[in-house]
């Protein structure tokens, strides 16, 4: 049983006496009777638990520097470092520890939740973590703009296990920007960090949010977001995944409510030996919500790849567009992909499509560059930034010159 494998033997122990966990364990094993054909390809029992630690206390860090004019919350090794913060007077923050069985509501999400996530949960609970529930509210009726920063700090002497589990409540009429960072503070010695992260962002009606995400290649995560949207909310994703080690990557989007908007843009790029498991579900009940994906990997050497993504719409719901792209360009024999886009439709009156290209560099365009006078090298370069400049020009990050920055680099560095 994969249970064993992944926690500590006297950890499972106690797992099977609890009674209050008991549940968790019932639906792990049924999620795993029924989902076993998704991630059969799961690298996750290569994650060696036994070799990480727990953190209970946090390490004090001075000198933060931080934009006063942005909402920063800091997390330091996975717990929450309060610190003084400049807070727009229009806006009220409120942020609360709250053990996970004490959570209200707490089985509303336990329903939507899937294989990986329970394995958060249970973490906390064996180690005593709280959630931290963060309520955005808007004091007037006016909408409002918010840049809101999740700072993940990392500073110890040995291999640690960072667990976290976050709610995120926005309120309505609110415009909210959120950059999730990463920073590692080494002290003499490099240490190995496992990233195990839960994030819940309940949207309410009339709110639009943009999460952008970048992760640290030092960094293995089993990384799970939970999107529920009430109605006119608009959710945008922006996911860059350049240096990853070993990064689970789940991403649940659930409408709580007709008219709901989604976009989701994710890159990949991967050489070395990367392992990077992508899974994007959409649940869709209700009627007139509009969602898009659009994914671009570029993969080279021993790259070990896995995208996996669904969207349900449900029987009798109307007037319902979905789209799924996904552009995948191998330069390797050696590399592994798993993709596998599905629509899973209940309805006729819906408006749905899904694309998908596995493929090598085309060499009629690279002829094309070098018979005027471009070598070969920047040719290629031209190739591929001409296929990514279609999330890059996309006018939310077209202005960031520091994300194109890495992506050319990081292009660069697979091609050569």
């Amino acid at each position: 049983m994969i249970l064993k494998n992944f926690f500590f033997k006297k950890d499972f122990k106690i797992l099977k006496k609890d009674k209050k966990i008991n549940f968790i364990i019932k639906k792990i094993i049924n999620f795993k009777k029924k989902k076993i054909e998704d991630y059969k390809y799961s690298k996750i029992k290569n994650i060696k638990i036994n070799k990480y630690f727990f953190i209970k206390k946090i390490n004090k860090i001075k000198n933060i520097n931080y934009n006063k004019k942005i909402i920063n919350l800091f997390f330091i090794n996975g717990l929450y470092y309060k610190y003084i913060n400049n807070i727009n007077n229009n806006i009220k923050i409120l942020i609360k520890n709250i053990k996970i069985e004490n959570l209200k509501n707490f089985y509303f999400f336990l329903k939507k939740y899937n294989y990986y996530t329970l394995f958060s949960l249970i973490f906390s609970y064996l180690n005593k973590n709280k959630c931290y529930l963060i309520y955005i509210k808007n004091k007037y009726k006016k909408k409002k703009k918010i840049n809101l920063n999740l700072n993940f700090i990392y500073k110890e002497k040995k291999n640690i296990i960072s667990n976290i589990n976050i709610f995120i409540f926005i309120d309505k009429n609110i415009i909210l920007k959120i950059n999730e960072k990463y920073k590692i503070i080494y002290n003499k010695k490099k240490i190995k960090i496992l990233n195990n992260i839960l994030i819940n962002i309940i949207i309410d009606k009339k709110s639009k949010i943009f999460f952008f995400r970048f992760k640290k290649k030092k960094i293995k995560t089993i990384n799970n977001l939970y999107i529920f949207q009430k109605k006119f909310s608009k959710f945008f994703l922006f996911d860059f995944f350049l240096n990853e080690k070993h990064i689970i990557n789940n991403l649940y989007i659930n409408y709580l409510n007709n008219n709901s908007l989604t976009r989701i843009y994710n890159i990949i790029l991967s050489n070395n030996n990367n392992i990077i498991e992508n899974n994007i579900i959409i649940n869709n009940n209700f009627n007139f919500c509009n969602n898009k994906q659009y994914y671009i990997g570029l993969y080279n050497d021993n790259s070990y790849i896995i995208n996996n993504g669904i969207i349900n719409i449900k029987n009798k719901t109307k007037n319902n567009i979905s789209l799924q792209n996904y552009k995948n360009f191998i330069l390797s024999n050696k590399v592994f992909l798993f993709t596998k886009p599905q629509l899973n439709i209940n309805s006729n009156n819906v408006k749905c499509n899904h694309g998908l290209i596995i493929g090598k560099i085309d060499n009629n365009i690279i002829n094309y560059l070098l018979n005027r006078g471009i070598n070969k090298n920047k040719s290629k370069i031209i190739f591929f930034l001409s296929i990514f400049n279609k999330i890059l020009n996309n006018k939310n990050i077209k202005n960031n010159k520091k994300i194109k920055k890495n992506i050319k680099n990081k292009i660069k560095l697979i091609l050569n």
